[in-house]
């Protein structure tokens, strides 16, 4: 079975909660609000498709689950990922934000932020 880090492609970060489905995988990590948190989803080449898409709604819910403190998810991406945005779009998040962000390692890159709200029960 392939590592989380494969998928990802790069090591997960320290305090991430790492849900996985098959190889699928969501990597959630907490924000300065406590209601919002950060996710990526990917999958190995071989899951992808209706069935990652099925898979990283089934993640996404069970961290519903696991947080109710937890009001929305962010997710930022680099610009030209475009299958990364389009899963985004297909998982029901909305973009909010585009531009010159702050990356993990100090430098700006043009990337693109979405959020999925909470669906109230």
């Amino acid at each position: 079975m392939i590592s989380v880090e494969e998928i990802m492609g790069h090591p997960i970060p320290e305090g991430a909660q790492v849900y996985r489905s098959g190889d699928a995988v969501a990597v959630v990590l907490p924000l300065a609000n406590p209601s919002q948190f950060e996710v990526h989803c990917a999958a190995a080449p071989c899951f992808r498709g209706k069935r990652s898409l099925d898979a990283f709604r089934a993640l996404i819910s069970d961290f519903w689950l696991d947080h109710p403190e937890a009001h929305e998810l962010i997710g930022v991406m680099p610009i030209e990922n475009r299958p990364a945005r389009g899963n985004a779009a297909r998982l029901g998040f909305n973009r909010f934000l585009m531009g010159y962000l702050p990356w993990g390692n100090g430098e700006k890159r043009l990337a693109a932020a979405y959020r999925l709200k909470r669906v109230s029960q």
